[in-house]
This record gives structure tokens, C-alpha cells and sequence, in this order.
């Protein structure tokens, strides 16, 4: 796999440049230079994979790898990812099954294992990140496809959070190579700038940051907002993004441009006050502990729904365990941490 950048075309980079760095030497990010597309036959196939299977050969495909699922079992385990149903027509793909429980663990274990090394504490790039989340997709709806829930033509949509975008431009990529995915809905909290953008073309690039529940959602502009304004338009629209961002000003994205972020994309904004009581809701009604990101998730689809009057299937990521904000959590619930712990 060759690689270009959402700054350029006119230069292309090995898969080691996107494995080792986040940006090219023009600023911009690494994206695939080559058009990616499975036929429906081979998107069913998935569905008689092993779930590490299907991540192997993903990122055989995107890094010129031999993985087997056998490596990948050896580096982060058999079940690095397991798929839960919460409640009725939701479920959820725990990320977060390591001794660290968060998905940026798996994240790190298997940069070592593309490298060749056991040595996971070396800087990884960011698209490294979301080829392992496209891989985990490709797994997961594997399993949803053994279990009738997906398969060509019938699709899952899929619930993440803001912040950084790299799970929506894994499904994004996803989405566009084959896989069965319906609306992308990316919830965010009071900070939901990215649903002006969506909603009404309008980016504000100077807004303050408000400090919520959930930080790693507290951004003025997400995350990769760069990397998905590529795909959705250009180089040219992605200078015109970064003009406005230098300057301050609002970023207002070209008709077409905007049609297609629009196009399969719905963004939920939740207030604090409702993700701190959708934990006990939940866990009282179907005994499942959300944490923080989760339950805006959760929150966001109900929203989601509510909205559109979708009955679709919804698969939510969860790339933090509980635990991971165990004294928010355990306060939400009101119980004591010790209680938590050993409740999980």
C-alpha cells in the first residue's frame, strides 16, 4: 500500500512513513493512495472469519504484512475486542479487555507486532490507529454477519464519540470499502462545533473549550476534522479548512463538499447533566455499567433515533472500560469505588 497526504498527491510514501508518523513533511495527514473496494461476496466471507483474522488481514492489506490471527492472538489476545448486546437492538464493541482497559493498549501492542518488535513504546502515527480500528470493524461485522444481523445490503449503523475522529474515519473507510455500515452518528457533548458543521455549514474556529464529563471530547475543532474534510472534498477544500482555522474565522465548506458530510452522518449533542444519568439508568434497567464516553454514546443514538424514527441496528464503540473512570462512575451510581471494582 502506497500512501498520500491530505495536503498532496504528488508525492507517495510507504506504508512505514504511515506506520511511524502522524504527518508528512507538507503537514498533512496520511490517507490511502490507492481505491480500496470488497464485493459483496468477499464482505460475506468476513462473516465465516475468526474476528483477529479479519484484523490480520486488514492490516496485511494496508501495511504489506504476513499476520496470521495466530500473531495477533499472541500480541493483544483472542478476544482483544468482544461484541456485547446491551439492550434491545444495540450492541456494543468493547475496545478495552487489556490491563491498561483502553483500546489505545491494543493500539500500541499491535504497532510493535507490524513492526517486529516487542517494543510497543515507540511513537506510532495516528493512521496506524485508525487501520486497527477499520480492522476491528471488519471483525466485528463479521460476527454480526454470522449472526444474521449484517450482510451486504443490510446494514449496522454505527454510535462513536467525538474528540478525535479516528473511529468515524474508520468507519468512514470502512463504509466505503464494502462493509455493511449505515449512518455514522458521532455524539458529542456541549462542545458541538462539529454539529454546526454538519447541521449547518458553519465551522467557528475561535470557540472556547467548556470543560465537561467527558474531556477528551472537549475540542474546538475534533481531531482529523482535517482527514475527513479530505475525504469528503479535497486538497483544495482541506487548505480552504486551514486558512479559516489560521485565521479564526468560520470555515464554511463547498456545496458538494458539504452534501457528502451530510451524506450518512448525524450528529447528537448531550449535555453533561444527561451522560452523568444515563450510567444509572442503564445499569438499573439492563445491569450494564457504561462509562462516561459510552453513555454519551448510548444517549446520542437515543437522540439519533428519536430524530430520524430509525429502528436500525446500532453497534456503539467503547474504547474505555468503566474502571477507567471508576471515581465518576462509581459517584453516578452511587455506590463505592471498592463496590465498582469488584462489582466488575
Amino acid at each position: 500500500m502506497r500512501y498520500v497526504t491530505t495536503r498532496s498527491n504528488d508525492i507517495t510514501y510507504s506504508w512505514l512513513h504511515a506506520l511511524n508518523d502522524t504527518r508528512a513533511e507538507d503537514g498533512g495527514f496520511f490517507v490511502p493512495g490507492e481505491t480500496i473496494r470488497f464485493s459483496p461476496e468477499e464482505i460475506a466471507a468476513f462473516g465465516m472469519k475468526n474476528p483477529n483474522q479479519a484484523l490480520a488481514e486488514i492490516l496485511n492489506l494496508l501495511f504489506d504484512g504476513e499476520l496470521t490471527r495466530w500473531d495477533i492472538d499472541f500480541a493483544v489476545g483472542r478476544y482483544p475486542v468482544r461484541l456485547s448486546s446491551m439492550v434491545r437492538r444495540i450492541a456494543i464493541a468493547e475496545g478495552w479487555h487489556n490491563v491498561d482497559w483502553e483500546f489505545k493498549r491494543t493500539v500500541r501492542d499491535l504497532s510493535g507486532l507490524v513492526r517486529g518488535s516487542r517494543d510497543s513504546s515507540l511513537p506510532v502515527g495516528d493512521w496506524f490507529e485508525i487501520a486497527v480500528r477499520i480492522g476491528v470493524l471488519f471483525g466485528v461485522f463479521g460476527e454480526l454477519m454470522r449472526d444474521g444481523i449484517a450482510q451486504p445490503g443490510k446494514t449496522v449503523d454505527l454510535v462513536v464519540p467525538s474528540g478525535n475522529l479516528r473511529a468515524v474515519m474508520a468507519g468512514w473507510y470502512a463504509r466505503s470499502w464494502g462493509l455493511p455500515i449505515g449512518d455514522i452518528i458521532i455524539c458529542c457533548n456541549e462542545n458541538n462545533n462539529l454539529w454546526n458543521l454538519i447541521r449547518h455549514g458553519e465551522l467557528r474556529t475561535n470557540l472556547a473549550v467548556k470543560e465537561t464529563l467527558t474531556p477528551e471530547c472537549d475540542h474546538c475543532i475534533p481531531e482529523d476534522l482535517e482527514r475527513l474534510v479530505h475525504a469528503c472534498g479535497d486538497s483544495l477544500e482541506v487548505f480552504r479548512f486551514l486558512e479559516a482555522a489560521e485565521e479564526g474565522r468560520g470555515y464554511y465548506p463547498e456545496e458538494l463538499t458539504l452534501e457528502k458530510l451530510q451524506k450518512g452522518i448525524y450528529v447528537s449533542v448531550v449535555g453533561q447533566n444527561r451522560v452523568a444519568s444515563t450510567i444509572p439508568t442503564i445499569h438499573n434497567n439492563h445491569g450494564y455499567v457504561l462509562g462516561p464516553y459510552s453513555a454519551l454514546c448510548y444517549a446520542g443514538l437515543t437522540d439519533y433515533r428519536s430524530s430520524t424514527g430509525s429502528g436500525n441496528y446500532a453497534l456503539m464503540i467503547s474504547d474505555r472500560g468503566a474502571l477507567r473512570d471508576d471515581r465518576l462512575v462509581a459517584r453516578e451510581m452511587g455506590i463505592a469505588v471498592s463496590t465498582l471494582h469488584n462489582m466488575l
